[in-house]
């Protein structure tokens, strides 16, 4: 039915990922508490959990269906992934030192090829038939935030907080191509126009877009979100949604660049992720607000009235503007627009970093000492597992590290199923 999505899942603790099965209408969501719970959801009828997964330490912050269906990996700030049979929950293996330091981010590129990357910058390629990790490289200083393979090219598309873009060719040791660094956290990635162009969201609330190919420096650039673009869905090859931390998820035209409207939002809660369910009927988004929401997409793009007004009424998003940034001058507009936002509403506005780094630490300091947080989260005291689920921390500015990354390291290369 044109406009119902399915109802929201409401969990006891934040939400930092979430992934929809390639085949049927279940998702999976990765949780602060390393909590994983799996639920069928429908229009028609109650959303259902299917399984509750607890085998991680230390929180959830990526999780993958494979390619066909049958497998789910999880990825943890204790710096584990673990392999769970999809439809029952049942854990196959545990890999407990995948990295050396916390996993950020997860990516099954084929049924045997999965990539990870971690805080410290380093990506790994690994062979899931044996546990074993195929490549390695080090481009990055800061954490790998998000990564997109492009299965015709094997390139893999790699973002991270130190302001580079790295492109690694699958089958090689040494990186393909990096960018100059943007100055800027990146934290997002999406590809659009037949994956001729690939958009970078970043702290600063800036959509650059790089043509494929052409790594060196960005070829266009999109400014006017208020606050960080921490999640990007394509939702045709011309428009995409930006999830940001100011809570609103917005549409975005590219090329032409401008703002199309907004499709929802979770309050003033930061998001964390959004992704397409597997027939593409509908959007979900996670949040700080506990809260996995399903969004129609098909409604949305079907809705033709008004549509004039409805751009005048989303002024109040706080976009900055429309339009590419293609002279100096906009862009010291542009920073002039956003130093502004960050001074008003209390401080509403400041830069924000990955709020799950956030979240974490205060989780941790709960568990050490919980005298040190008595005045904000009093719930906390009685809770002997450390839960910090009622905790709606916002994010705060945290400074990348900026420069070259580190050395190149490999493992014998095995790419089965790419060729």
């Amino acid at each position: 039915m044109d406009g119902n999505p399915p109802k929201k899942i409401t969990f006891d603790s934040q939400v930092f990922d979430l992934a929809f099965h390639p085949q049927n209408e279940i998702v999976a969501a990765g949780l602060l508490t390393g909590e994983v719970y799996c639920y069928k959801y429908s229009v028609e009828n109650e959303n259902e959990l299917k399984y509750k997964l607890a085998e991680h330490k230390k929180s959830c912050r990526s999780l993958e269906f494979n390619l066909e269906g049958n497998k789910l990996y999880t990825a943890s700030l204790d710096k584990s992934i673990i392999e769970y049979d999809a439809a029952t929950g049942k854990k196959i293996y545990l890999n407990a030192d995948a990295h050396d330091s916390p996993i950020n981010k997860i990516l099954c590129l084929n049924e045997n090829v999965m990539a990870s990357g971690d805080d410290d910058g380093i990506v790994k390629l690994w062979d899931v038939r044996k546990n074993k990790a195929i490549m390695q490289w080090q481009e990055n200083e800061d954490y790998i935030s998000d990564m997109k393979f492009v299965p015709e090219k094997r390139n893999l598309l790699v973002s991270g907080a130190d302001g580079y873009f790295s492109v690694f060719d699958i089958r090689k040791k040494d990186v393909y191509a990096r960018s100059d660094n943007l100055d800027d956290e990146l934290l997002s990635i999406t590809l659009v126009k037949n994956k001729s162009k690939v958009v970078v969201g970043s702290q600063e609330g800036i959509l650059n877009i790089f043509t494929y190919g052409d790594w060196g420096d960005v070829s266009d650039r999109f400014p006017g979100h208020p606050q960080s673009i921490d999640a990007l869905c394509t939702i045709d090859e011309n428009t995409i949604c930006t999830g940001s931390s100011d809570g609103l998820i917005r549409v975005i035209s590219i090329l032409p660049n401008k703002l199309v409207g907004v499709i929802g939002s979770h309050d003033d809660y930061p998001i964390e992720q959004l992704k397409l369910t597997h027939d593409g009927k509908f959007m979900g988004s996670c949040s700080h607000d506990n809260t996995i929401k399903f969004w129609d997409i098909d409604y949305f793009f079907n809705d033709d009235e008004d549509d004039e007004d409805e751009e005048d009424n989303y002024e109040f998003s706080g976009f900055a503007g429309e339009g590419s940034d293609n002279d100096e001058s906009e862009d010291n507009d542009d920073e002039n627009e956003d130093e502004e936002d960050e001074t008003n509403e209390d401080g509403k506005g400041k830069k924000k970093d990955k709020g799950k780094r956030k979240l974490e630490e205060v989780d941790d300091d709960d568990e050490d000492d919980d005298d040190d947080d008595d005045d904000d989260d009093d719930d906390d005291d009685d809770d002997s597992d450390g839960d910090s689920s009622s905790k709606k921390k916002k994010k705060k500015s945290k400074k990348a590290k900026r420069g070259i990354g580190g050395s190149v390291k490999a493992t014998n290369s095995f790419f089965a199923g790419l060729d």
